[in-house]
């Protein structure tokens, strides 16, 4: 949260950062649609688009820019968005040499805008996957009010200022491209009323992994009694946690089973590197509750 405080203008902006998110919405009746809600482009035609609509009843200002970073996960297996100031060599960054075009627009209600995303890599870049977040960023436009009169230069105003930023994963892939997952070994707990599994994975090949964990409780007959599914994508290494709620599981013998598959429900198929499904499984013992 920043504030921004001068003699005439007191002026306050919220921002709000997502990963894959499309619409953007705020609360001052503005809604731009961003689609697609992933950016890839390759090193044949460097070239690709997105478009943004304006569905709600104010005019939108809109500009767009890139940064670098990934998700990470915590030592409590959380995961975020870890973003950068500053970017070396070493780093597989795609943020300065992708530009959008145009860069900064205003958008009426129920406009819509093509932009044209275009990549310049250096010319000895070589073959991988380079990563980015597309940065969206949608403010309501300033109208200034027909009956506003003459203001005293002492005057003293108070507005807010609501700022949203979407962040769209951007992938540019040059040459040949793979990506898979080594899954270590699954690290189960009991958490009061929950079980806990940590995830250990690292990525293979030279570009990210996109895609679901699925994970599965099953009894001592392997049958299934709970499942759930978490997205995510593995730029490097991960260990997420899934947390399954213990309620009604009783007690005795349990399996924790999880796969990686590269599928998700919020990315369309063509966007996503195929690799093959891992898997590991983890014993699970559960104690009687005490009386």
């Amino acid at each position: 949260m920043r504030y921004l405080i001068s003699r005439h203008v007191f002026s306050r902006r919220l921002v709000a950062l997502f990963t894959f998110v499309a619409p953007v919405t705020s609360m001052l009746a503005q809604s731009v649609l961003v689609a697609p809600n992933v950016v890839v482009l390759d090193g044949r035609t460097r070239t690709t688009a997105i478009t943004l609509v304006n569905t709600g009843s104010a005019a939108a200002e809109v500009d767009l820019s890139t940064t670098f970073g990934y998700p990470v996960s915590d030592s409590a297996g959380v995961m975020r968005l870890q973003t950068f100031t500053s970017v070396n060599d070493s780093m597989p960054s795609a943020a300065g040499f992708v530009h959008a075009y145009p860069s900064q627009f205003m958008l009426a209600p129920g406009a819509r805008r093509v932009v044209r995303l275009l990549a310049t890599p250096p010319e000895n870049t070589r073959d991988g996957e380079y990563w980015a977040r597309l940065v969206v960023t949608t403010r309501a436009a300033r109208v200034r009010s027909p009956d506003a009169g003459a203001e005293s230069p002492n005057a003293s105003h108070i507005g807010l200022d609501l700022e949203i930023r979407s962040l769209l994963p951007l992938f540019y892939r040059q040459g040949a491209v793979t990506t898979g997952i080594l899954m270590d070994s699954l690290h189960t707990a009991v958490e009061r009323d929950s079980l806990s599994v940590r995830i250990p994975m690292q990525r293979r090949g030279n570009a990210a992994f996109v895609g679901s964990v699925r994970a599965s409780l099953r009894n001592a007959s392997g049958a299934v009694l709970v499942s759930t599914s978490l997205p995510l994508g593995v730029y490097f290494d991960l260990e997420p946690r899934i947390a399954f709620s213990r309620r009604g599981l009783g007690s005795g013998e349990f399996t924790v089973e999880v796969e990686a598959i590269s599928q998700r429900p919020d990315v369309a198929p063509r966007y996503l590197l195929p690799s093959a499904t891992v898997s590991a499984r983890a014993p699970l013992h559960l104690a009687a509750a005490r009386p």
